[in-house]
């Protein structure tokens, strides 16, 4: 259907993302499993991946599992997706099984969230008195 760089989400009116991500997630769960160096590159954006190519080598990943052992980090990672398949279930989440970045950003995604309801509600509250001036 004509040259394109990436492969596009809907081909013939099929939805690609939908049966791709799941073959993705759970091969990438079978490279942790046996890889955990490469299971932990995938935690970092491709910026700092390439800084810390840089500055300690291609080899940086499997510094980082000596430094910090590969059943520690195949352990952050699989719960990591523990954490992803909870919330994608719409199930509790329990923030404790996230590494520290991402339990950042998980309470920072709450604080944004209870932010934009708050102005939501505050600009219903103004719409209703300016409503009940008319």
């Amino acid at each position: 259907e004509g040259f394109q760089v990436r492969l596009p989400y809907f081909v013939h009116d099929s939805n690609w993302k939908e049966k791709i991500v799941p073959l993705a997630h759970k091969v990438m769960h079978e490279v942790i499993k046996q890889r955990p160096d490469i299971g932990i590159m995938t935690l970092f954006p491709d910026q700092i991946r390439s800084f810390f190519c840089d500055k300690f080598g291609n080899r940086w990943s499997t510094s980082f599992v000596k430094e910090f052992g590969g059943e520690n980090i195949t352990k952050m990672m699989l719960d990591t997706e523990r954490y992803m398949n909870l919330y994608k279930h719409k199930d509790e989440v329990d923030p404790s099984l996230l590494p520290e970045p991402l339990r950042r950003e998980h309470y920072r995604t709450k604080e944004d969230m209870a932010m934009i309801s708050a102005a939501i509600l505050n600009r219903k509250k103004y719409e209703k008195l300016r409503f009940e001036q008319v």
